[in-house]
């Protein structure tokens, strides 16, 4: 595949695509003072991070969409020094366009190639914490071929949830190794209890012995993790791509990523999926050391 040359994105004065990380107002502060939960000026600006995280934001001149706006301010990642907000990269930016479009024009999803430790799994795990938020009835997926890599992308995800800002934090009724659900238990007339609330799931899977094990649900993203290191990556795609779909459409996102490298018995199907990404229907995306640094 032919990489065009990268050119940097200009930015004029006033570019700040992350307003509020770490610098969230008083009078919308709920962690230092809970008394302005409920008020006009708190619900006001949280009903404008609410619109910016689904509509996307605009800063000199460049649109940052809600994924991304969402990752920049209110993600907190374990830096080298450090948790820390993560830091606008073009590339990123790039990525989260990809999602868009891919998610605007039905594509089957993206197939990722990146260096190793380059962000691609915490853009990931973000794009799941996103949609519990922000999609009612969310269903996201993670899958690998080894523990490994299902645990450490979790990992991830559960660093999100502790850390983000206790206004976007769920109440979840589960959380164990396979399933991570958010909602409420609402009591009913007869004594019991139901589950209500926004809803979201998202499941864990690894599929080393069984590539069918997502079957028979339906999901809007799977992240296919290292799948350069998963032998049935091939067959776990085409078991799983019904529950991305309705009828002839894709109304669900594959991820497909792996790391570069020697090409193994584990990692034909991977290649596969990256040399011949249009007859898939897959979009490529390829993360370079150096553009990361």
């Amino acid at each position: 595949m032919i990489q065009k040359p990268y050119i940097p994105i200009l930015k004029t004065s006033g570019f700040l695509p992350n307003p509020i990380a770490g610098n969230i107002p008083i009078y919308a502060d709920s962690i230092t003072n809970p008394k302005v939960i409920g008020t006009t000026n708190y619900n006001e600006f949280w009903d404008e991070q609410i619109d910016r995280c689904i509509n996307g934001y605009d800063t000199a001149g460049i649109h940052i969409p809600g994924r991304y706006y969402f990752f920049l301010n209110f993600v907190i990642l374990k830096g080298l020094q450090g948790p820390q907000y993560p830091f606008f990269v073009d590339l990123d930016l790039e990525y989260h366009n990809l999602v868009a479009w891919v998610k605007e024009n039905r594509k089957p999803g993206i197939v990722s190639l990146k260096a190793r430790r380059k962000g691609l799994s915490e853009l990931a795990q973000a794009i799941l914490a996103y949609g519990l938020r922000f999609i009612e009835g969310y269903r996201g997926a993670v899958a690998a071929g080894i523990e490994t890599y299902t645990t450490g992308l979790r990992n991830k995800f559960n660093s999100t949830q502790s850390s983000i800002i206790k206004d976007l934090r769920l109440n979840v009724l589960e959380d164990n190794d396979k399933q991570y659900k958010i909602g409420f238990e609402i009591k009913d007339p007869i004594g019991g209890y139901v589950e209500g609330g926004y809803g979201g799931i998202i499941s864990f899977e690894t599929m080393y012995d069984d590539w069918t094990k997502l079957e028979g649900e339906y999901f809007n993203d799977v992240i296919m993790e290292e799948s350069g290191r998963f032998k049935y990556c091939g067959p776990a795609v085409s078991s799983i791509r019904p529950a991305l779909e309705f009828g002839s459409q894709m109304l669900g996102t594959f991820y497909v990523q792996g790391t570069g490298g020697n090409i193994l018995s584990t990692s034909k199907d991977f290649k596969d999926f990256w040399d011949n990404a249009e007859a898939y229907g897959f979009e490529r995306f390829w993360v370079p050391g150096s553009r990361m640094f």
